[in-house]
């Protein structure tokens, strides 16, 4: 749905530029005769005799508007059309009724039903409840929790972590995703604890979250790129599902940056 409407305001923003442009077009009918392997190009009007008035090549511009305001007319008669059955498509698609079906089933049945599509809140307790394991601690190691009760390795995984909770966008720390190995000819795979898998509750998509915290270190650079080609070998695509922060000794990790990938993970 935010897709649609974004393409419905898209196409308004059009169609008003196409309506503006055709305000300011010259009127009459653009005739067009073959001529010694060329064109000539005649502007007909009430005041000209049906052949029109003939458009010598210094007054081109002339039959460019005339020509140009045709193709716009007909581009905004097809985008008002498109315009009209994206709206009629956003005013009756409830997908809420669908995610419903499976909610308003009598208990004895729904534990008999695999659904299609789960209820958001059916969703995120089903994904939330997810037992697995994620990668030990060293023994002495530093004890850093989260608002949320979970250790984690780093006070900018903190920041994230709290973030993430405080703005209820469920999350997995160190969440196990197998990966096929970057550059690998026999397809090995391997195990790969990304900081945080979290979950876009309206698509019902998850994200993998990885915080660099030490990209002014070469070795450390070397591995974050090494891990970034894996991702992208195994389909994940910086935006879509897969964000970034970063942070040197210089430069801590920026609250404003956390909060723009939040932006993008709620939406």
């Amino acid at each position: 749905m935010p897709l649609l409407r974004e393409r419905i305001a898209e196409l308004s923003a059009v169609e008003g530029m196409l309506s503006k442009r055709l305000s300011r077009a010259p009127a009459g009918v653009l005739n067009v005769s073959p001529h010694r392997g060329g064109f000539q190009y005649f502007r007909v009007t009430a005041k000209t005799g049906r052949k029109g008035e003939y458009i010598p090549e210094r007054k081109m511009s002339l039959a460019s508007a005339i020509a140009q305001r045709d193709y716009d007319a007909k581009m905004l008669a097809e985008i008002q059309r498109q315009r009209g059955v994206l709206e009629k498509c956003v005013a009756k698609y409830d997908v809420s009724v669908a995610e419903n079906l499976y909610a308003q089933l009598h208990p004895a049945r729904r534990s008999l039903v695999a659904p299609l599509v789960y209820p958001d809140d059916d969703f995120v307790a089903r994904w939330s409840a997810v037992n697995y394991s994620g990668r030990g601690f060293d023994a002495g190691g530093p004890m850093l929790m989260t608002a949320h009760g979970e250790r984690v390795r780093s006070k900018s995984e903190i920041i994230i972590a709290d973030a993430l909770f405080r703005r209820g966008i469920p999350y997995r720390y160190e969440y196990p995703h197998e990966l096929l190995l970057a550059g690998a000819r026999n397809r090995k795979r391997i195990v790969v604890y990304p900081d945080f898998t979290c979950l876009n509750v309206r698509t019902h998509r998850e994200i993998v979250w990885e915080h660099f915290g030490m990209i002014d270190v070469p070795e450390y650079c070397q591995n974050m790129a090494s891990k970034m080609e894996m991702y992208l070998q195994n389909g994940f695509c910086m935006g879509k599902n897969f964000v970034m922060t970063t942070e040197t000794h210089d430069r801590p990790l920026n609250s404003m940056m956390v909060e723009a990938m939040l932006e993008r993970l709620a939406g």
